[in-house]
């Protein structure tokens, strides 16, 4: 499909006109178009996070429907009536083997053949709808089979317990449609919103998910006590707010900035420690701020005393904590040297300060107070909750960019790194002004993502990507990987200096 093509598909969807797609036939080949095609749906209504979910349940439903269909195409072929009984135990016997030898020539046949199956995808006010239907009715074993399984679906716990309960030699292992059940289950969303009919000479199997998961009473006061956890943490330091609004005084002087820094013996000590660093490579040890300051530059004083200002409202000895500052600190890194990159280019100041502080809201929500996490826990009824994972756009509506933005607003953080923190995963939304540094945080925080393996591929706008000349997955990587060494190789030289 050419991309206007899908262009114009996308708008349809967003503005909430269903949308359809023909396919003769579908295997693993055509998994990474499919999840492609479903990223960018659900990019557009700024639910991205759902790919997961509805890509694994349509590719489990799109190759029942071919499955499906390939079964009819070989009881032709072997001159069997499908519809008869035992006709159909006498050839669903060798099926198996033959679809999994779908070269053997059953896949001609079934392009040959009138039997399609259709996708239709409808975005509507408070829920998205998926059907899948091919043009074929189910014989009577079919259906109770499939029956067997929803069944089992709703008594199993997970995919272990499917297994033991449907490991099928029959025909297959039966573990598809438990599969989906399972994981629709797990993403809150009970078994009504699915179902599979028959009717017309048309199998349909069909399943919704709710834009509003958990009811918005609910969601509301669970955001109202994360926002009081918000509100419950300290200023950001008087002090860090003092020396910022010096450094961006355009009439401050480098000697009345280092003055100021030296009362601060924590900031003085890295303000040095990085101008000695291997990050800027150059030869003689510094050992006053203001030497430091004329090598390293005042927007690199600017990034170190906002790290400061946060370490010190959060906690450094949590391990969460820990991690978050980790990849913020990588993505921060990543993030200048993509800066350069983008057509136009981005201000890598801007784009550095922002990579750091882009996760603030994750920051928040691994130290919120146990109280505030066992109200929290008491008004799900499904008490699944730990201490961090629970927080997620599917079953709160409170992600961590906004519970970022108010703790930004909270600390009187300028407009450019609001934008930042509330638009890194979705810089589409960013003010015009602000939007290639928040696009390049958006890509830094992929690549930083893609060394944890914590990212989908799928999930990312490829126009944005373009914009960095990157064109595919590889080369997402390659660049990745590059700068993850980079920043892997600073570390460890500093550790190094530190230790001599």
């Amino acid at each position: 499909m050419i991309t206007s093509d899908l262009d114009n598909e996308i708008r349809n969807f967003s503005q909430g006109k269903p949308i359809e797609r023909k396919y003769i036939k579908f295997s693993e080949l055509d998994c990474p178009s499919l999840e492609t095609y479903v990223a960018s749906l659900l990019r557009s209504i700024s639910l991205e996070f759902l790919l997961e979910i509805v890509f694994t349940v349509l590719n489990e439903l799109l190759v029942n429907a071919f499955k499906a269909n390939v079964k009819r195409v070989y009881f032709e072929k072997i001159g069997k009536n499908i519809f008869d009984k035992q006709d159909y135990k006498e050839g669903i016997t060798n099926f198996r083997d033959e679809f999994g030898d779908i070269h053997s020539g059953l896949l001609t046949a079934v392009e040959q053949s009138n039997y399609r199956i259709q996708l239709k995808i409808s975005n509507e006010k408070d829920k998205i709808r998926f059907w899948v239907s091919n043009n074929a009715p189910m014989v009577e074993e079919e259906i109770e089979r499939i029956n067997v399984r929803l069944i089992s679906a709703s008594k199993v716990k997970n995919l272990t317990e499917a297994y033991q309960d449907n490991l099928d030699s029959y025909e297959s292992s039966g573990l598809g449609l438990v599969l989906v059940q399972l994981l629709l289950r797990n993403s809150g969303i009970t078994e009504n919103h699915f179902s599979i009919n028959s009717e017309n000479n048309i199998t349909t199997a069909y399943f919704e998910i709710p834009k509003e998961i958990i009811p918005l009473e609910m969601k509301e006061k669970i955001r109202s006590i994360l926002f009081d956890g918000v509100e419950g943490l300290p200023p950001f330091p008087q002090n860090v707010t003092k020396l910022l609004s010096i450094v961006n005084n355009k009439n401050s002087t480098i000697q009345k900035i280092s003055s100021e820094i030296e009362k601060d013996p924590g900031i003085t000590i890295e303000v040095i420690k990085i101008s000695n660093s291997p990050l800027f490579q150059l030869q003689g040890q510094i050992s006053n701020v203001s030497d430091a300051i004329k090598r390293i530059g005042l927007r690199n004083i600017e990034k170190i005393l906002y790290a400061a200002g946060a370490r010190k409202v959060f906690p450094m000895n949590n391990h969460r904590v820990k991690e978050i500052w980790k990849h913020a600190s990588l993505t921060a890194f990543i993030s200048i040297h993509l800066s350069s990159m983008r057509n136009p280019k981005a201000r890598k100041e801007l784009c550095s300060i922002g990579g750091l502080l882009h996760d603030l809201g994750r920051m928040v929500l691994v130290t919120l107070d146990r109280y505030l996490i066992e109200l929290i826990n008491n008004l799900r009824e499904d008490r699944l909750m730990n201490h961090s994972s629970f927080i997620e756009e599917i079953t709160l509506g409170a992600n961590h960019t906004e519970i970022g933005l108010i703790l930004a607003k909270k600390w009187n953080f300028p407009e450019e790194l609001k934008e930042i923190i509330s638009n890194h995963h979705r810089p589409w939304n960013a003010n015009q002004s602000f939007i290639a540094e928040c696009e390049t945080v958006y890509v830094a925080d992929i690549m930083a993502n893609l060394h944890r393996k914590k990212t989908n591929f799928a999930i990312i706008d490829p126009k944005i990507l373009e914009k960095f000349s990157i064109q595919s997955l590889e080369q997402l990587n390659e660049i990745s990987e590059n700068l993850s060494m980079k920043f892997s190789k600073v570390n460890v030289e500093e550790e190094n200096e530190k230790e001599d």
